[in-house]
């Protein structure tokens, strides 16, 4: 079905708090299997990804991160059927694009080696979404050195174990330090890492964790390097947690972007003057609106309103205009018997 937002509105107390909702409750269905994966539709190189022909492995994702909406929002996990798969694997022979796999969960395909394996025999090349760490199979690694593929991306989220495990992302950094190892001796010469700030529990030593879990992913990165003759560089990405809906940590606060850039300017300043690693990271003022747009009510509409009719497209002037209150939106922590704007789905 489709959702109406005039069928069913929250009715609200003379703070603006959601008291209850009034209308049908939509149900969330979902397909299953996935039978029809998506696809590239229209090929043209007028596209971020112009030079690649992307399809859909699997949709949802079997794992447990707290802080990622895929799972919710996609779930179950639905691994698309390989005889599908291969039937759009034909598609792209001949036009000499690349293969884009798409999943949040690439290497946990039921049939991931047939899948690589046939890949291989179609002659075609891959180029991988995010790896996760700890799932980096032998057939995997073939198929990118196969591929000629020079650089992946890796998503250790925080230097901390502790808190990697507590955000339930059991990933020791034994494993990523290891898969590192196998992905540089097997030619790949580029490493982009993913780390998020502002997770719950996270205090000044888990960032600093961050930096020093860098440097020991570098010392080995150079230590193989060094073996292969050919030198690559570590790209270390930085983004602040945004609390999404249907999380867990859908009632968490958010760290206001003063600290987020005091956290950012700590990491680059632990890193700073080693060769080959390179820092890059989002602006907190894009991970404050992203909260925003994510955790607000129907309010937000008059601030996108605003917006789109204004000349300019300084945020933080509309936002001063805007009768609200931001902070109210982006950073507060939700009480446990708060009504959010999103409960009235049928999840």
């Amino acid at each position: 079905g489709i959702y109406v937002p005039s069928f069913t509105y929250p009715k609200v107390s003379g703070d603006n708090a959601i008291t209850s909702f009034v209308g049908p409750r939509p149900i969330v269905s979902v397909t299953n299997p996935l039978d029809s994966p998506a696809h590239t539709a229209i090929i043209t190189s007028e596209t971020v990804f112009g030079d690649m022909f992307m399809i859909e492995t699997a949709r949802g994702c079997p794992w447990k991160c707290k802080f990622c909406s895929a799972k919710a929002v996609y779930s179950p996990y639905r691994p698309a059927p390989l005889d599908v798969v291969e039937n759009l694997f034909d598609k792209v022979l001949g036009s000499g694009l690349k293969l884009g796999l798409v999943s949040s969960a690439l290497n946990d395909h039921p049939k991931a080696d047939d899948m690589y394996s046939m890949i291989t025999r179609k002659g075609l090349k891959i180029a991988p979404p995010s790896l996760r760490i700890g799932r980096i199979t032998d057939g995997l690694i073939e198929l990118l050195r196969y591929s000629k593929v020079r650089g992946v991306t890796l998503a250790p989220e925080t230097g901390s174990q502790d808190i990697r495990y507590s955000v339930g992302k059991h990933i020791t950094d034994d494993m990523i330090l290891g898969d590192i190892e196998r992905l540089v001796s097997s030619g790949i010469r580029d490493i982009k890492l993913y780390f998020l700030i502002g997770l719950p529990g996270e205090g000044i030593t888990h960032v600093n964790g961050i930096t020093e879990l860098v440097k020991r992913i570098r010392h080995v990165f150079v230590k193989v390097s060094r073996g292969n003759k050919r030198m690559g560089q570590i790209t270390v990405s930085i983004n602040t947690m945004v609390p999404k809906p249907h999380t867990p940590y859908e009632r968490e606060p958010m760290i206001n972007p003063r600290e987020a850039k005091s956290r950012i300017k700590r990491i680059s300043r632990g890193l700073s003057g080693l060769s080959n690693v390179f820092i890059s990271y989002e602006g907190p003022k894009w991970a404050y609106i992203q909260s925003i747009l994510a955790r607000g009510d129907r309010a937000v509409l008059d601030l996108l309103i605003k917006l789109a009719k204004t000349e300019s497209s300084d945020w933080g002037e509309v936002m001063r205009q805007w009768p609200r209150n931001p902070d109210y939106y982006a950073l507060r922590k939700r009480e446990t018997d708060e009504i959010l704007p999103w409960s009235f789905y049928g999840y």
